[in-house]
């Protein structure tokens, strides 16, 4: 039903795996437009933008997926915790499910 080609998925799992790297340059990126005033302010908002957009496409998308399951969908693609350590409520296979659509719907959002 959700089907991607097995590089687009690679593709969109590898962008969900920078997830924390996109948190930590906002938070980066904020820390500069305070304490560093030779940095323009346009590139370090830039930077806020673009990653702020990025974590914010996962979290929908994860949102939107299911939202019951939406932390541990989250947890599973973008930290890639196993199945067995998420300890959730649902089998396997539902929750392979579940992580396919949240890519398909990713892939569609990306536009790519």
């Amino acid at each position: 039903m959700y089907e991607l080609s097995r590089d687009r998925f690679k593709e969109l799992k590898h962008f969900c795996l920078q997830y924390r790297e996109y948190r930590e340059a906002v938070r980066e990126a904020e820390l500069d437009l305070v304490a560093n005033h030779d940095d323009p302010v346009s590139r370090n908002a830039i930077k806020i933008r673009d990653n702020l957009y990025a974590i914010d496409l996962i979290e929908r998308t994860a949102v939107d997926t299911n939202r019951v399951y939406a932390d541990a969908i989250l947890r599973s693609v973008t930290e890639d915790v196993s199945f067995k350590r998420l300890g959730i409520g649902i089998n396997k296979g539902e929750f392979d499910d579940l992580r396919n659509k949240f890519f398909y719907l990713l892939s569609e959002r990306k536009g790519i």
